[in-house]
């Protein structure tokens, strides 16, 4: 059976090609990001620690203070990072220096993106659901829904804009930065909406 997949029609088909690349110490790795050199940055465990994966070796890059890095983003040669709890994003150059880059309006930061030398994050605050755009020693809210815990997903629509996913009621809502309009587009039945991607102009 070994190589094969039993797919719900009952059909046997050739399983695919997997193979360990490199091995972690932490139990779970949240997020990778490209390093831009053929490898990846690493957040992983519960302490804030990051790693790096080149050239088929893990190394440790550092440790930040607060909790889960769920959420960075490579701005230039650094990592911007967002550790739980802190509501703040952290600065990690490449030879692992850690520092403060700015305060946000947000306390667990689920999904980030790099759009130049700023960053759109998506994550949560007792507030509710908030979207932020920050740069070094400034940061933005561009929408906020209180009825919902966090924004747990984030897809940009290729018009500026953002599509989004929540934890609460497992909402999809688009954001419009021109009109600076936040629109639901569906309801799901899930608690959760953990994941976004376009695929030739729809939505997954």
């Amino acid at each position: 059976t070994k190589g094969v997949s039993v797919g719900a029609d009952g059909a046997l088909r050739l399983a695919p090609a997997l193979r360990r690349v490199a091995q972690l110490p932490e139990g779970v790795i949240w997020c990778a990001v490209p390093d831009g050199q053929g490898g990846a940055y690493l957040s992983a465990g519960t302490d804030g620690k990051l790693y790096r994966y080149s050239n088929g070796q893990v190394r440790p890059l550092a440790q930040v203070k607060g909790g889960i890095v769920f959420a960075m983003a490579r701005v230039g040669q650094d990592l911007i990072v967002a550790p739980s709890g802190e509501g703040k994003l952290y600065r990690v150059s490449g030879d692992g220096t850690v520092k403060p880059w700015c305060d946000i309006d947000a306390t667990v930061v689920w999904s980030m993106r790099a759009e130049g030398t700023e960053v759109v994050c998506a994550g949560g605050a007792q507030s509710g659901a908030m979207l932020i755009t920050a740069r070094e020693g400034s940061s933005r809210r561009l929408a906020q829904l209180a009825e919902e815990t966090a924004f747990t997903a984030m897809c940009p629509d290729g018009s500026g804009g953002y599509y989004l996913g929540s934890l609460g009621r497992g909402l999809v809502l688009h954001y419009t930065r021109v009109s600076d309009r936040l629109e639901i587009l569906m309801d799901t039945p899930f608690e959760e909406v953990r994941a976004l991607a376009m695929d030739d102009g729809d939505l997954l």
